[in-house]
């Protein structure tokens, strides 16, 4: 099995990990402002991109594992929507592996419930259902949900420009979607010792805001991809929570 990783830049280790449907060259626009303050390592997450798939289920232990072999000693963990909930898991199960958790557009859980706010269960069975029968058109709608004003219709086709659309990559693609149904994290993310950021975008439409802990930073007039739409923002609340994390 063959993961793909790539380093860059000096200085604190970084790790980036990925969210659904798409893979290290979503991070390509933010990447020249992380070098230069971090060694960033680019993990495409298993069966995404260029990395094999695996036999065993998501999450599981065997399944972070393969990750955590590619992660620096006392690394930040930076965990983009469904990174975030890898990112979590990595940090239980390899507490003194990981330095600190930095939850970008993410939520501990995706599903909507009780008084916890999320997506409703119907527009996310709804979605598995159009990522099962058109993978294009559903990649389609989600990246339109990544990017849903008028003006930046640039975004929206660089998104689409790189998400998975291929075929081959529909039983990874349902597989996350499962996960994002099924995970909840809530309380493993409470109890994590190691500092932990929040970055969210207060127009973000998958996962509305709540606050999660003591370090959380919302941009205004961001979505669900604020590296992209407001990265000096972004790199300033992850450099002051880095040197204070130190």
């Amino acid at each position: 099995m063959t993961l793909y990783c790539e380093q860059l830049g000096q200085g604190q280790s970084l790790v980036l990990l990925h969210g659904w449907g798409f893979h290290t060259k979503v991070w390509a626009p933010f990447l020249p402002k992380l070098t230069t303050s971090f060694r960033v390592s680019l993990i495409d997450l298993p069966g995404f991109g260029m990395s094999d798939a695996l036999s065993y289920p998501m999450m599981s232990a065997q399944w972070i594992d393969s990750i955590a072999t590619h992660i620096p000693e006392g690394a930040i963990i930076l965990g983009w929507s469904l990174g975030g909930l890898v990112a979590t898991q990595l940090a239980v199960i390899y507490p003194k592996k990981v330095s600190s958790v930095i939850h970008m557009a993410s939520t501990p859980k995706f599903m909507a419930g009780d008084t916890w706010a999320g997506i409703a269960p119907e527009v996310l069975q709804a979605f598995e259902q159009a990522i099962e029968t058109n993978p294009r058109k559903g990649i389609q709608q989600f990246c339109r949900w990544l990017a849903p004003d008028l003006k930046q219709r640039a975004l929206y086709k660089a998104l689409l420009n790189i998400a998975m659309v291929h075929s081959d990559k529909l039983d990874i693609l349902l597989e996350a979607l499962k996960v994002l149904k099924n995970t909840d994290m809530r309380q493993a993310q409470l109890d994590l010792e190691m500092p932990q950021l929040f970055i969210d975008g207060n127009q973000d439409p998958l996962v509305p805001y709540q606050k999660k802990g003591n370090n959380h930073v919302l941009i205004s007039d961001a979505g669900h991809v604020p590296f992209l739409t407001h990265p000096q923002q972004c790199l300033q609340a992850m450099q002051e929570f880095c040197y204070v994390a130190r």
